[in-house]
């Protein structure tokens, strides 16, 4: 049966998520904690492999280094020992220029991990700006069903009356 105006007995507004019971608050906080568990993890990822390759890099130089000191403290003279020592230097030198590339690169990461922050920072207050404005349209929605409730209520219940 159709009512005037509407049939609100089963009105939308009576389940969650309906504009009496907008989730725009849930929906922020989950916003504000997936973007902030993503660049904790991206982070924390990145300090992670930035360690692991630093110290497999400091165990090979020192696994070097003690080659050379006990190649140092023997006499060892003529072509094979000046060859060895050369490509000792070249070693040192080669894992020096790695270990700066490591640090250079890791810098830029994190620096781009800090933009994404704050790009990420800067949508959370976006999406909670809108999420505000989307929750007082609902509020509005809301109160548009209760004036017709309201009108419903006084047409069936204490008749019209003409002025």
């Amino acid at each position: 049966m159709t009512m005037l105006g509407a049939q609100l007995t089963t009105s939308p507004d009576s389940q969650p998520g309906s504009p009496r019971h907008p989730e725009t608050s849930a929906l922020r906080d989950n916003a504000v904690t997936t973007t902030s568990t993503a660049v904790e993890s991206i982070s924390s990822a990145s300090e992670q492999a930035l360690a692991s390759i630093t110290s497999h890099m400091e165990h090979l130089e020192a696994s070097v280094a003690a080659a050379v000191s006990q190649a140092e403290s023997t006499q060892w003279i003529g072509a094979n020992a000046d060859r060895f020592r050369t490509a000792a230097q070249e070693f040192h030198s080669s894992m020096t220029a790695g270990q700066q590339a490591t640090t250079d690169a890791f810098a830029s990461f994190q620096a781009s991990v800090a933009a994404m922050n704050d790009t990420l920072s800067t949508y959370v207050q976006q999406l909670s700006g809108a999420l505000t404005a989307a929750q007082e349209a609902a509020a509005q929605m809301a109160a548009a069903v209760d004036g017709q409730r309201a009108n419903l209520d006084q047409v069936m219940n204490a008749g019209l009356t003409v002025g």
